[in-house]
């Protein structure tokens, strides 16, 4: 069965150009069985319209923090306990340090901090935005804290530079999804994978090289190199799934 089947998954939608992949990853997720729910911030409104997101994902999209109405039943909190995961996707560098401050000024903040299953940033910003020592700072810090980081990739982006900084593809980001899923259901969360068991895939991106690699070890997010930060996802023993930059590297 499909990892995806019967899944709560809650997408959080940010303000950045990349926000438009948003409506494509909806689709994806849905055909692999997952019900799906939108929670969209301001500035994601400016980029891609609630009605469209929520005519893909069959479910009202959610935005505003003090909504009387949701508000009535604590509807943070509600959205919070619904999802079995939670995965923010485009994650803005703008929204990525909110999230390693705490702070919970708008839904999608409130929810993120009352989130009691697994979370997942997916970055897309500016190579020289993802390269600052300020956003390398929280994303390391988010890491330690057990926040999964899906990519970014390398190549173009639409201001015309290239780099890091890209969002994943959709069909990537369901594939790491799944990958949370297929750990949690081997009850490896945390701990050591036995020889047979799904490996954690990480890229290390420096000075624009990206190095797959993989581990036994599930909690591998802590072996970083020189603190640069790492992107990952539980694949099957034996293959390194492209999570980083532009080509597929199995496993050496």
């Amino acid at each position: 069965m499909n990892t995806l089947t019967g899944k709560h998954l809650l997408l959080g939608v940010t303000g950045g150009i990349a926000a438009y992949k948003s409506a494509e990853l909806i689709r994806q997720l849905r055909a692999q069985g997952a019900t799906v729910r939108v929670v969209m911030t301001a500035g994601a409104r400016q980029f891609i319209t609630p009605l469209t997101l929520q005519a893909l994902s069959g479910n009202p999209v959610h935005s505003e923090l003090l909504d009387t109405e949701a508000e009535s039943a604590m509807g943070h909190i509600a959205l919070a306990r619904w999802a079995d995961a939670l995965v923010i996707a485009p994650a803005t560098a703008d929204f990525i340090a909110r999230l390693q401050q705490g702070r919970a000024d708008d839904l999608l903040g409130a929810v993120t901090l009352a989130c009691e299953a697994p979370v997942a940033v997916a970055p897309a910003m500016n190579r020289a935005m993802w390269e600052n020592p300020a956003t390398r700072a929280n994303i390391a810090a988010l890491g330690s804290r057990g926040v999964h980081i899906f990519g970014p990739a390398l190549g173009e982006q639409a201001c015309g530079e290239t780099g890091p900084g890209r969002l994943l593809e959709p069909d990537e980001l369901v594939a790491a999804v799944a990958g949370l899923f297929a750990l949690t259901t081997l009850g490896l969360a945390g701990t050591a994978a036995a020889a047979d068991k799904p490996e954690k895939c990480y890229g290390i991106v420096k000075a624009g090289k990206n190095d797959c690699q993989t581990s036994s070890h599930a909690c591998a997010g802590q072996n970083k190199t020189d603190g640069e930060a790492m992107s990952w996802i539980y694949v099957p023993q034996g293959t390194c799934e492209k999570i980083v930059g532009g080509s597929l590297k199995p496993k050496a």
